[in-house]
């Protein structure tokens, strides 16, 4: 098989109906991967599935979060799709799960990242189909990643006669066993059954008992939490994974973490300590941690961020104290301990445009993203500010409105990711002109799917790209044009011309009603009364001879 030319296969982790996964090494790098190649069989029985796959899984490529195992190659070979993914060196949630031996703080983290999982691929329009405890693995780090996103939706056919051909049916919701498609809605359902067996130790039955009733241990609020995804009709349970991640959030406290963890993030600065509960952590590197954390006196969540080893974004930190904008997010103190420092800034509950960009966006949805991104840079240009950082990971969404955030701060790439840095001109200084270049990259991978590509100097839009409407691809290649002297000069500009793709007519100056136009009114009038004359005359013919005869009277034409 042409397939493992490039891959050195070294076990057989399953097999099935379905498909076949292998462990192998990367012949080049001898990282471990495991390869799954769809059943010759399945095929056969439903050659539509081969073009399911060249349509659709290539958005499961693009699929990246650090709880989702990463696709990180795809394609066809003898006839057969396969999906090769990271290995990950750990058992499953069913091991873990036969075993027993988790305590009330483990099962609340897994549980956390399991719907971090599930709530990215939801808000990015992919649903699972066929979510279940062997589809959870644990590290032997402990970190949690869910895998086959999308799976089910590639291999998924109406079913036959016996049952559908996705989906254990412990696991799957009312309405897909009765033959629906799948859906975030059936999601819900499954990660509702997983949290009972996770939490209780059973599968749910009717009538439903809490997982409360096996384990008294459990806390009121995972009862009512596990309950609301499991309701049999799909309107009625909770709109998607994220909604479940945020109502565990409020209820946890911060459970699910432990002391040490919780006050590293106090750690060094004192004014803390007194005001804030850790809820989560939200991202570890060498680097610096981000927090998210309570406000103890009024209940806001904030962001705590900690950068460790440099102080730079901290002058801009501390500028935007003072500063406020709509598409800024607010910060609301920023201090320093030698070559640390550490942020408190507003928290935005819909997460960020880098966990939006799956697929690509309609280009009139994307162009008012990239107004009120714009709208914000444009507020920290007029303060003497550039952001020197604008990315995806840094377009934050509220309930209503996009704000940028992380004004200066440098961006840190781990090892396992690609260095290249696809929203900056290579060796271009930060700075204002900088800032349009990102905002031109952000909006393109916004349409496209994809970062932008240069070949001899020059733009090469993709297929989606070349697509769009003229005016569209002007703009972007405008915003990404190499010489700086070439863009758009500010982003004022950038709103203009935003606001004329968007709404064509918003710069032509308004017509004013006839009414109020010079002279209009006077020959209305004229033209009223010379009809009312003439249909008089029409329709009285003795008013007619009369007014004839003081014509000729007045002007004795007699």
């Amino acid at each position: 098989m042409g397939l493992f030319a490039s891959y050195d296969i070294e076990d057989v982790i399953a097999e099935g109906a379905l498909a076949t996964v292998y462990k192998c090494g990367q012949a080049s790098t001898k990282q471990p991967l495991a390869v799954k190649v769809l059943s010759q069989q399945l095929l056969a029985r439903h050659p539509e599935i081969a073009d399911r796959f060249t349509r659709d899984a290539p958005a499961l490529a693009r699929l990246n979060h650090p709880n989702v195992v990463q696709l990180v190659d795809l394609g066809v070979t003898g006839g057969l799709p396969y999906l090769v993914m990271r290995y990950v060196d750990g058992g499953s949630l069913k091991t873990l799960l036969a075993q027993g031996k988790l305590d009330l703080r483990r099962k609340l983290s897994i549980a956390l990242h399991i719907c971090k999982a599930l709530g990215y691929a939801h808000r990015n329009g992919v649903a699972h189909g066929d979510f279940k405890p062997a589809n959870v693995l644990i590290s032997s780090q402990g970190n949690v990643a869910v895998a086959d996103f999308g799976f089910a939706g590639l291999v998924d056919t109406l079913p036959n006669e016996g049952g559908p051909v996705m989906g254990d049916p412990h696991y799957l919701s009312p309405e897909q066993k009765a033959g629906a498609r799948i859906s975030v809605s059936g999601d819900v359902y499954s990660l509702g059954v997983v949290l009972y067996q996770l939490f209780s130790g059973h599968l749910p039955q009717q009538p439903l008992a809490f997982p409360s009733y096996f384990d008294p241990s459990i806390p009121d609020y995972v009862d009512k939490i596990i309950t609301g995804c499991l309701n049999p009709a799909p309107d009625q349970r909770f709109a998607s994974a994220d909604v479940v991640r945020e109502k565990l959030l409020d209820a946890m406290w911060g459970a699910h973490l432990d002391e040490t963890r919780k006050k590293a993030v106090l750690e060094g600065v004192d004014d803390i300590k007194t005001r804030f509960a850790v809820l989560d952590i939200i991202r570890q590197t060498p680097f610096g941690t981000v927090y998210l954390c309570e406000n103890t006196v009024n209940h806001n969540r904030v962001i705590v961020k900690k950068v460790i080893g440099s102080l730079q974004g901290y002058k801009e930190a501390n500028a935007l104290c003072n500063l406020n904008h709509p598409n800024v997010t607010n910060i609301y103190s920023a201090s320093k301990v030698d070559d640390d420092f550490v942020i408190v800034m507003e928290h935005m509950r819909g997460g960020s445009l880098k966990d939006r960009l799956v697929k690509p966006w309609e280009w009139r949805h994307a162009l008012v993203i990239v107004k009120q991104i714009s709208q914000g840079v444009a507020y920290l240009h007029k303060h003497q500010l550039a952001h020197g950082n604008l990315r995806p990971s840094n377009v934050l969404f509220g309930a209503n409105e996009v704000k940028i955030t992380d004004c200066g701060l440098a961006h840190h790439y781990s090892e396992k990711q690609n260095p290249a840095n696809w929203y900056a001109y290579p060796n271009e200084a930060p700075g204002p002109l900088g800032d349009v270049y990102a905002a031109g990259a952000i909006l393109y991978e916004m349409l496209t799917a994809s970062a932008p590509l240069w070949k001899g100097g020059l733009l090469v839009g993709n297929a989606r790209f070349q697509a769009l409407p003229d005016a569209v691809q002007a703009m972007v290649t405008r915003m990404l044009a190499q010489v700086p002297k070439d863009r758009f000069r500010n982003f004022d500009e950038v709103i203009v011309q935003v606001n004329r793709l968007i709404n064509p007519n918003s710069d032509k100056p308004a017509r004013k009603p006839a009414a109020h136009r010079p002279g209009v009114t006077a020959l209305l009038l004229v033209c009223l009364a010379i009809s009312v004359v003439v249909a008089l005359l029409y329709y009285v013919p003795d008013l007619a001879d009369t007014a004839v005869g003081m014509v000729k009277t007045i002007f004795r034409l007699d």
